[in-house]
């Protein structure tokens, strides 16, 4: 009783169920997955059973086909050959006659030929079919047949065909197609077979078959009435076939096995197959033809049980595609019953279509998980420009067969964001992603799969964008990257694209700048300070500013190096320190904000711009210091008379003398007001003076030693290499060569 209870009970929840519409919409969802998973499946698998069906035919139809060439070009000609061995040429004594009888004389032997005549007339009765057995005789030019012997001339029909085979060994051991002439205009096409005997090169037999024996041949193989066989010759121009192929058949079937080698196809309900030796693709092909149901395989039967299996399964998955929609439904209703309790403000308010209700959920997840990625993304590109992003982790928006170029740009603080929305309205014919860094800068990941990575038109389009938006353009700087094959090599690419950047300080006027233009650049600028430092001590503005004017004039040089320009602007920046330091330290001169302004500026040309500014406000600060002092003028005075009598003696002495003052007072104030002794001081500017005559004249390192003041050219030398670290020789030749490459460089 319990068991009909349970059975009616199953009975009323089935109709129950298939009145929900949405229950036989999920219902027929699994049925049609069912329904299509299976005919996909039966399709493949009977497609397979097809393909195995064929294959099988084909295999078949190839073993047979082999089999009637080896017949035709081996089995058959074998009769021929095995007799003529075996009665004429089985002995030396035998094979020797025969040399001798038509090599040197046959008249004694005239029996002897007759022998061979009868031998050859025997092997064509014995062979049905045979038109011909001839023995050419190559070195005699004599040629024997069932009839006759006798020795050929240029007049013999068959004259071309045996020097032919004389002159071209492909023609040897296959079947020749040629017209033989009868007379009176008779001509007949026949098939001649040429053989040579092992140890008898110049001996040649020659079987003719005319096309009828040929067909003949064929039809001695044929298997089944239903089979057709056809053999084509190398040139496709001449078709046999067996009897039982028509004229028309041979015509339609010539042009359709032409530039094929071995397989088969079905066409017109025939299973065709043909064979060629792939080893001589010059040779004859074989074909045959046979209708499917002439060929016994058990295919048939197999497909017709896939059938059935396939009808079985069907059902069985409709079955369960039911109860699955029984199981997955319940716990659908239960899930939007609950929902319907924990988010009332996302359900709609008519629950005729849960799907629909579900979707709205999933789209709403969906879109929060892709705002999501998109965040995880951007810091992955992070990662990966500054190379902590492991292999497997690589973003899913970058082909794995591109090419990568990163370009690093920066604006005014605040402006990235409006920058890069106003790039994006551009249409890029390179596409690329984003990486925000901060507010004032951004990168950008291009990506091509050309060869050069399309680093043409990255610039092209960074110009384009200057040019489209010249009011947001002219605030921006760009520094693009060397090229990176892969995505390991982003990183250096990313490294190689700031760099570039870092050159807008010395390159102001180049907004965009290529890693490749500046790469190169290792030229490092040979500047001396002594002049500037003793020019700020000693208040001269005009000496601070004719240096600052040279010194920011090396710097514009192209290939110096972005190092060697930073390293090249601390140096007069630490010399104003210093000496700020130092008067400061005697007497407070300058005011505490002076000593720690930052000089650094965005560009190379602002900065050598406030470098100047301070230099000249430090130098008059200490020229109206030491012009309040009495002995200014007078040093100064004694510092340009040095400055301009460097090829005489000069001693402090003397110079005591000129002032009126004693030669331990003039000592201690010049050194007060210069920082600098009196022996440095002159030796000093005789070597700055020594090096300048030496880069910019032709003297000689003599006369240029007696022009500032040394005798002993020994002694000069000793005090220019101490000073410069070299001989005054070799700083010539230095600066020679520096000049040499310049010159060719500008070039």
């Amino acid at each position: 009783m319990a068991r009909e209870r349970e059975g009616e009970i199953k009975m009323r929840l089935i109709p129950d169920n298939f009145r929900n519409v949405y229950f036989r919409r999920l219902f027929l969802s699994y049925s049609v997955v069912v329904i299509v998973i299976s005919c996909l499946s039966g399709a493949f698998i009977y497609d397979k059973a097809r393909r195995v069906g064929s294959d099988e035919m084909r295999r078949e139809s190839r073993d047979r086909l082999n089999e009637l060439k080896t017949y035709i070009e081996s089995a058959y000609m074998d009769r021929f050959k095995s007799a003529f061995i075996k009665d004429m040429l089985s002995s030396p004594d035998s094979a020797g006659s025969m040399r001798h009888i038509f090599y040197d004389q046959y008249d004694p032997n005239i029996y002897q030929i007759f022998r061979v005549v009868n031998h050859l007339k025997a092997m064509v009765a014995a062979n049905p079919g045979t038109e011909s057995v001839s023995l050419y005789f190559a070195n005699m030019k004599f040629i024997v047949d069932p009839y006759t012997f006798f020795k050929i001339t240029d007049t013999y029909p068959d004259y071309e065909l045996l020097g032919s085979i004389e002159s071209d060994p492909s023609l040897l051991n296959r079947w020749l197609v040629r017209t033989k002439s009868y007379g009176a205009g008779v001509t007949d096409s026949l098939l001649t077979y040429v053989y040579t005997f092992p140890n008898q090169h110049d001996l040649y037999m020659l079987i003719d078959l005319p096309v009828g024996g040929m067909r003949e041949l064929l039809d001695s193989q044929l298997r089944s009435p239903e089979e057709k066989l056809i053999m084509f010759d190398p040139t496709h121009t001449f078709v046999i076939g067996s009897s039982n192929v028509s004229e028309r058949e041979l015509a339609d079937n010539a042009d359709r096995f032409g530039q094929r080698s071995g397989g088969g196809m079905n066409t017109s309900g025939a299973s065709i197959s043909f064979v060629q030796d792939a080893g001589q693709p010059d040779g004859w092909i074989y074909a045959s033809a046979r209708p499917p149901s002439s060929v016994s395989s058990p295919v048939g039967a197999l497909q017709r049980q896939i059938l059935l299996v396939l009808a079985g399964v069907l059902i069985a998955g409709l079955t369960a595609s039911y109860y699955l929609t029984v199981y997955t439904y319940r716990p659908l209703r239960y899930m939007l019953h609950k929902l319907k309790h924990v988010q009332t403000g996302m359900m709609p308010v008519q629950l005729r279509n849960e799907f629909h209700v579900i979707e709205d959920i999933v789209t709403g997840v969906l879109h929060k998980v892709n705002q999501m990625k998109g965040q995880l993304d951007e810091k992955k590109l992070l990662a990966l420009l500054h190379g902590r992003l492991d292999a497997g982790e690589m973003p899913e928006q970058l082909p794995p067969d591109s090419r990568f170029t990163v370009v690093n740009v920066r604006t005014n603080e605040g402006m990235a964001k409006e920058l890069l929305a106003a790039f994006r309205q551009l249409p890029s014919s390179v596409p690329y992603a984003v990486v925000e860094k901060h507010a004032g800068e951004f990168s950008l990941l291009f990506y091509s799969a050309e060869p050069d990575g399309g680093a043409g038109r990255i610039r092209a389009e960074l110009e384009r964008f200057r040019i489209a938006d010249r009011e947001r353009a002219d605030r921006f700087v760009a520094g693009i990257g060397s090229m990176a094959e892969t995505t390991e090599d982003i990183p250096k690419s990313h490294e190689h694209a700031a760099w570039a950047l870092r050159y807008s300080f010395v390159m102001e006027r180049n907004p965009i700048i290529e890693y490749e233009a500046v790469k190169d650049r290792d030229e490092l600028p040979s500047i001396h300070y002594e002049p500037f430092e003793n020019a700020l001590r000693s208040g001269d503005c005009d000496a601070v500013l004719q240096f600052i004017d040279e010194f920011e004039a090396v710097l514009r040089r192209e290939h110096i190096a972005l190092e060697a320009v930073e390293l090249a602007l601390l140096q007069p920046m630490m010399i104003l320190s210093k000496v700020m330091v130092d008067m400061n330290a005697r007497e407070k001169i300058f005011p505490f904000t002076l000593l720690f302004r930052d000089f650094r500026q965005s560009t190379c040309r602002e900065t050598v711009v406030r470098i100047r500014e301070q230099s000249v406000q430090v130098a008059r600060h200490i020229q109206h210091y030491l012009q309040s002092r009495v002995q200014h003028d007078l040093i100064r005075q004694i510092k340009h008379y040095i400055d301009t009598h460097l090829h005489e003696t000069i001693s402090l002495d003397t110079l005591s003398e000129m002032a009126g003052l004693s030669t331990p007072y003039l000592s201690k104030q010049f050194k007060d007001i210069l920082h600098v002794s009196f022996i440095d001081y002159l030796t000093n500017a005789r070597m700055e003076r020594a090096r300048e005559l030496l880069h910019t004249s032709d003297l000689s390192v003599t006369a240029i030693s007696a022009q500032v003041g040394y005798s002993n050219l020994q002694y000069f030398s000793s005090r220019f290499k101490a000073k410069f670290g070299v001989t005054p020789s070799q700083y010539r030749s230095a600066s020679n060569r520096k000049h040499v490459l310049s010159a060719d460089a500008g070039e």
